[in-house]
């Protein structure tokens, strides 16, 4: 009897510890997500703003011309 409650209280346990393990994983691969996800919008948004800028076709110009 007591050793069917000491394999029962293992794999309590063992789900436990593995259920602890994936959402530790899960939490850690959605804050890497999150972190690339904001990487290439704030590049998106440097890059697309340059486009737009006055300066940055007066600066390409100067270059252009020899400046």
């Amino acid at each position: 009897m007591q050793r069917g409650r000491q394999r029962r209280d293992f794999c309590t346990l063992y789900t436990l510890y593995t259920f602890c393990v994936l959402y530790i994983a899960a939490t850690l691969l959605d804050a890497a997500s999150f972190a690339a996800v904001s990487t290439v919008t704030a590049l998106d948004s440097w890059i697309f703003f340059m486009m737009l800028s006055p300066l940055d076709g007066d600066i390409i110009g100067g270059i252009k011309s020899g400046l």
